[in-house]
């Protein structure tokens, strides 16, 4: 099962996020700066870990763990993860404010 950390302070190292995860059971952190994913093959070691990280201090900021999406957990409609990139035509544009084109494009 995968977790997506969000909220991962500059402060916080991979040893650093190692040592919180691995506490309950054996994982695989993949830290990219200012958020990690955490593999753990069993999704009750997987469980805990979210339920008792989420939140924690760490570095002087609190993480966000939820599933992340390749996950078979993972819910949209609870993330508190950024949507994404938007499609075309749902963009405004920053000059006219009209949907469907975005400033550069701006006749």
């Amino acid at each position: 099962m995968s977790l997506f950390v969000g909220n991962v302070s500059k402060n916080v190292s991979l040893k650093d996020l190692e040592e919180e995860f691995m506490k309950f059971g054996a994982c695989k952190v993949n830290h990219r700066g200012s958020y990690a994913f955490i593999e753990y093959p069993d999704e009750q070691d997987a469980e805990d870990a979210r339920m008792t990280l989420n939140s924690k201090n760490m570095g002087g900021l609190c993480l966000n763990i939820e599933w992340s999406k390749r996950s078979t957990r993972y819910d949209p409609i609870k993330s508190n993860r950024p949507a994404g990139r938007l499609d075309r035509g749902q963009e405004k544009c920053y000059k006219c404010g009209q949907p469907g084109h975005i400033s550069k494009d701006c006749r």
